[in-house]
C-alpha cells in the first residue's frame, strides 16, 4: 500500500464520515492508555473513559497524565490527552481531561466532498471534567461531563455528553474487580463493560499476574467488541500487558502491546497497536506523575 494513495485517502474519509451532523464524533480510534478494558482504567487515564476509575488515586495525591498517538505515516493520525487528577476535602476524586485526534493535509480525491482541490483537515476534540466517590464495601462510583467538537474544514458539529460508571472490588479465591461504564448519553449512547481477576501478593514472590475481558456495544445493532488482556508485574514497577480487540470496523481480531516502568512518583509507557483495515501500527507513549 502506498503511503498518501488516493484509496487509501478515500477509505480515511469513509471511515470518519467527514461533513459531520449534529454531534457526530468523526473518529473512532481512540487514545490508548493500556491494552486493558477501558472500563477498568484507573488514574488519569479512566478521566477519559469510566469516571469511577478515578478514585483509585492514592488518597492525599494528585496526579497529571499525558499521552501521545503516533499513527502511521500513512494515515497522518496524531494525537494528544492529558488529564489532572485530585481530592476535594467531602466531594471525592476529581479530574480534568482533554483529548485531541486528528487527520491532517488530507489531499482530495474523487470520493472527498472537497470540490477546491484544497487539503483536508478532520479532527475531534474532548474536554472532560470528572467526579468519583467511593462507596464502601470496596465499590466506588463516577460521573463525568464532556464536550465534543467534530471538525471537518470549516464544518463544525459539538455536543455535551454524559459519562456514568462503576467499579466493584471482590476479595474472591483471587482479588476481582467488575466494571460497567454508561456512556455518550444522550446523543450516541453506549455501553462498557469489564471483569479483572489479579493474584494476590505473596512474599517472597516477586511478580503478580492478572487477565482481563471487556465488552462494549453502542445500542445501534452493530457488532459487539471484545477485549482479552494480560499483564505481568515485576516488583511494583515493571509491566508488560498485551490484549487482543475484536473490533467494530472490519470485524477483525488486532493485537495491543504495551511495556511500562514506575520510577517513585514518575511512570512511564509506551504502547502499540495494530489499526483496522490494515493501515499499519500505531503507537501510544504515556507519562504520569504523582503530585505533592
Amino acid at each position: 500500500m502506498k503511503r498518501s494513495s488516493p484509496a487509501l485517502c478515500a477509505v480515511l474519509l469513509l471511515l470518519s464520515s467527514p461533513g459531520p451532523g449534529a454531534g457526530q464524533i468523526l473518529l473512532r480510534w481512540p487514545v490508548r492508555a493500556t491494552p486493558w478494558p477501558e472500563a477498568l482504567l484507573t488514574g488519569g487515564a479512566a478521566a477519559l473513559w469510566n469516571p469511577a476509575g478515578i478514585s483509585a488515586g492514592v488518597d492525599g495525591h494528585g496526579e497529571m497524565w499525558i499521552a501521545h498517538v503516533d499513527g502511521p505515516d500513512a494515515t497522518g493520525l496524531r494525537g494528544l490527552a492529558m488529564s489532572v487528577t485530585g481530592n476535594l476535602p467531602w466531594i471525592g476524586r476529581v479530574a480534568a481531561a482533554y483529548q485531541h485526534l486528528g487527520i491532517g493535509d488530507i489531499p482530495r480525491t474523487d470520493e472527498s466532498p472537497s470540490a477546491d482541490g484544497a487539503l483536508l483537515d478532520v479532527g475531534d476534540d474532548a474536554v472532560a471534567v470528572s467526579l468519583a466517590r467511593r462507596v464502601p464495601p470496596g465499590a466506588a462510583v463516577g460521573l463525568a461531563v464532556r464536550y465534543l467538537r467534530a471538525g471537518y474544514r470549516d464544518r463544525v458539529a459539538d455536543r455535551v455528553a454524559v459519562d456514568a460508571g462503576v467499579i466493584l472490588r471482590a476479595e474472591l479465591a483471587l482479588p476481582s474487580r467488575f466494571a460497567i461504564l454508561l456512556r455518550d448519553f444522550p446523543a450516541e449512547p453506549a455501553w462498557r463493560a469489564g471483569v479483572e481477576m489479579t493474584t494476590p501478593e505473596r512474599v517472597p514472590r516477586p511478580w503478580s499476574a492478572r487477565i482481563a475481558y471487556g465488552i462494549a456495544d453502542r445500542f445501534e445493532g452493530d457488532a459487539v467488541e471484545h477485549r482479552f488482556a494480560t499483564g505481568v508485574t515485576w516488583r511494583r514497577r515493571l509491566h508488560v500487558e498485551a490484549g487482543l480487540s475484536h473490533t467494530t470496523e472490519d470485524g477483525s481480531w488486532v493485537g495491543l502491546w504495551m511495556l511500562g516502568a514506575d520510577f517513585g512518583r514518575y511512570s512511564v509507557a509506551v504502547l502499540w497497536e495494530e489499526l483496522p483495515n490494515d493501515f499499519g501500527p500505531a503507537l501510544h507513549y504515556r507519562f504520569a506523575i504523582e503530585l505533592p
